[in-house]
């Protein structure tokens, strides 16, 4: 389970920082 949610925080890092970008 623990492998499965590295990925996903992983995912969310990039996100924000393409919306901190767009602001």
């Amino acid at each position: 389970l623990c492998s499965e949610d590295e990925p996903v925080q992983l995912s969310v890092a990039p996100l924000g920082e393409r919306r901190l970008m767009l602001s």
